[in-house]
């Protein structure tokens, strides 16, 4: 019996990722189709004149060994990870769990208490308040932004110390995030390991995905856009398939067939949208929450 066939656009670390956890099941046929000459997305790097390049940000992974990223990447199958320490892939601690320059002075701490004497003893006496707030689920009719939460109980500096954390990991303020789920960033980045660096940089990661899925069987190709996604009878070749999905491969005009079962689609919102045919249907408040 045939394998269903799987298609995943994009092959960033999102996409690689969810590939190598569907080729680890052994259930199914998978390409992953990637627009730019490299894989990795912003979670890469480039050798230049000696120097190691990053495509995004110099990328720390937060909560160490004891978050969800460890997890998902070092993790053993039989717990929902993916094992990649066969292919390589290491997570090396930081020397601080935080620092700051402030006039000139570099500051350093080792734990989240090593952090309260730069600060007020108003945020000494709240932090048990904030390390102990259940937020693991929204709180009732909730309407506060995570700034004015944290600001009735905390100093400026304070709350001005944590928000660039935010901004830097997830691109997100705290006046932009309900109030509890900011409470439950800041509970799992202090009650979990400081953070990591992947060893030999984001692309040592991005490789043992990549060693991962070959293992598996799986394919990336990269160099090919995604021109429309379409259902699977719209062409003959295709007939048999759920979808029917355009592939241009970079320098052809022309682009080819090819019929998937499923889609995991990593290109960003706009460029699925783009890609759908009118035979799908998109709610209004969708279109909204991406425009």
């Amino acid at each position: 019996m045939s394998k269903k066939k799987a298609l995943v656009i994009g092959a960033g670390l999102g996409g690689l990722s969810s590939a190598a956890k569907l080729a680890q099941t052994g259930d199914y046929d998978i390409t992953v189709y990637e627009r730019m000459s490299f894989a990795g997305g912003r979670f890469t790097q480039h050798d230049h004149d000696g120097y190691q390049i990053p495509t995004g940000a110099v990328h720390m992974i937060p909560h160490g060994m004891k978050g969800p990223f460890a997890d998902l990447m070092l993790g053993k199958k039989s717990k929902g990870g993916l094992d990649l320490g066969r292919h390589g892939v290491e997570l090396l601690p930081t020397t601080h769990f935080a620092c700051q320059m402030i006039d000139g002075k570099f500051q350093a701490a080792n734990s989240i208490y090593g952090v309260l004497p730069w600060f007020t003893a108003k945020d000494t006496l709240n932090m048990p308040r904030l390390l102990t707030k259940g937020a693991k689920q929204p709180w009732v009719d909730e309407s506060e932004d995570g700034k004015t939460w944290l600001n009735r109980y905390f100093s400026p500096e304070f709350v001005d110390f944590v928000d660039a954390f935010s901004n830097f990991a997830v691109s997100l303020r705290f006046d932009q995030m309900p109030a509890s789920s900011v409470v439950r960033v800041l509970q799992n980045s202090f009650w979990s390991d400081r953070p990591h660096v992947p060893k030999g940089g984001c692309k040592g990661v991005i490789d043992g995905l990549r060693a991962d899925l070959k293992e598996n069987g799986a394919r990336v190709k990269l160099s090919h856009e995604i021109t429309d996604i379409l259902p699977g009878t719209a062409e003959e070749e295709t007939k048999n398939n759920k979808f029917c999905v355009g592939i241009r491969r970079r320098g052809r005009e022309e682009p080819t067939w090819v019929g998937t079962d499923s889609i995991i689609h990593n290109g960003g919102h706009p460029n699925l949208f783009k890609a759908l045919s009118d035979d799908f249907e998109i709610s209004e408040n969708i279109k909204k929450q991406v425009a």
